[in-house]
């Protein structure tokens, strides 16, 4: 028994003696581990690693020595971690040491190589799903194809990470390939556990086949997403709107029925009473169910514009002048600029023409310009 420094000479000289000594080498790592020396650690495990034949245990003292080196602040290391890797994929160590050092030196692509191992070593599909999703946003820029094949392992995995279904919606639409972005996420929706993610994933479907004219496959797409979640206020919205390009009438009131009773939110009832307003009116031949839509948006909100504007137009089809005039005066008294003040002033002279008040239709357009 001797000290420290001792018994380390006595271990080095019988390495000249016999090169690769296991026995040596090994007691020099439990010298340089218990005497926290990175020098010796990085010699020792350099030496192991080129003594050993099982590329596993090169790949364990590969990556002892890269750490060893990186605690030197040595980065070399990161290419020893990369040997370490080639020697053996499912060293996790060595490819978070190379994820590690990599963010450090931003190096992306070494980052985006260790995130896409440690995905495919990962048992959490949650985990790996982010893994693969960082992997995709630091390559995509340079290799398409290899980013859009990392967000497809992301969604494979978990369906529901928004952030792969975002970048592969934002890479997809600009390289113009909207077919495949079509199938991804549909694929995706369909394998979706979460009924609300799935609804939102259809919801995305049905938006791009909009944009490309096909409303009656977006509507199909719709009507899947609401399958899983029925209330999902944003796909019946949609669904409506579909309906009205293809002038399905009834099928879009229906859907905005179903937006009333999914929702109480204010403005949003308001808006949607008016849209049935324009239906019913419009292509229903329904005038009274139409008054009873804006009737029930000033029930709730009594200086709803849009509302007061659109019962001023009711009042004058049914010839109630007086109660038009009475209207159009709360929009001047709460108008919220100049110019919507204008604009209801210059209506209000129009009706009193038809009450055959010259004078007071003269008065409101001066006071209008």
């Amino acid at each position: 028994v001797g000290s420290r420094e001792r018994l380390q000479a006595t271990y080095e000289e019988l390495l000249e003696l016999v090169p690769g000594d296991l026995f040596s080498l090994e007691r020099l790592e439990d010298l340089a581990r218990t005497g926290n020396d990175p020098v010796l650690a990085e010699r020792v495990y350099l030496q192991l690693a080129e003594v050993t034949d099982e590329p596993p245990l090169r790949a364990h003292y590969l990556t002892l020595l890269a750490t060893a080196m990186e605690a030197q602040q040595n980065f070399r290391a990161i290419d020893i971690y990369r040997r370490a890797i080639e020697e053996d994929q499912e060293q996790l160590a060595a490819v978070r040491g190379l994820a590690r050092l990599a963010e450090g030196l931003g190096d992306a692509g070494a980052l985006a190589d260790a995130s896409r191992l440690e995905a495919e070593q990962t048992s959490d599909p949650t985990i790996a799903a982010k893994l693969y999703v960082r992997s995709a946003s630091l390559r995509i820029g340079t290799d398409l194809d290899g980013g859009l094949s990392d967000l497809r392992h992301a969604l494979g995995l978990h369906p529901e990470v928004e952030s792969a279904a975002n970048q592969l919606a934002t890479a997809l639409t600009e390289a113009n390939r909207l077919d495949e972005l079509i199938a991804d996420l549909s694929g995706a929706a369909r394998a979706c556990k979460s009924n609300s993610r799935a609804a939102e994933l259809w919801l995305q479907v049905a938006t791009i086949q909009a944009d490309l004219g096909r409303h009656a496959s977006g509507i199909t797409s719709l009507q899947r997403g609401l399958s899983a979640r029925a209330d999902h206020v944003p796909s019946l919205l949609k669904v409506a709107e579909l309906h009205r390009h293809e002038g399905q009438w009834r099928s879009a009131v229906n859907a905005l029925d179903r937006v009333l009773a999914a929702s109480k939110e204010r403005e949003l009832f308001c808006n949607t009473q008016l849209e049935l307003a324009t239906l019913w009116d419009q292509h229903l031949d329904s005038f009274d169910k139409a008054k009873e839509c804006v009737a029930a948006v000033l029930e709730r909100h009594q200086l709803h514009h849009g509302a007061l504007w659109r019962q001023t137009d009711y009042d004058m089809r049914e010839g109630r002048r007086d109660a038009a005039a009475q209207v159009i005066q709360r929009l001047i008294a709460d108008a919220r600029d100049p110019a919507e003040r204008a604009n209801a002033l210059v209506k209000l002279a129009e009706i009193e023409v038809d009450r055959g008040r010259e004078r007071a239709s003269e008065e409101a357009l001066k006071e209008a310009s």
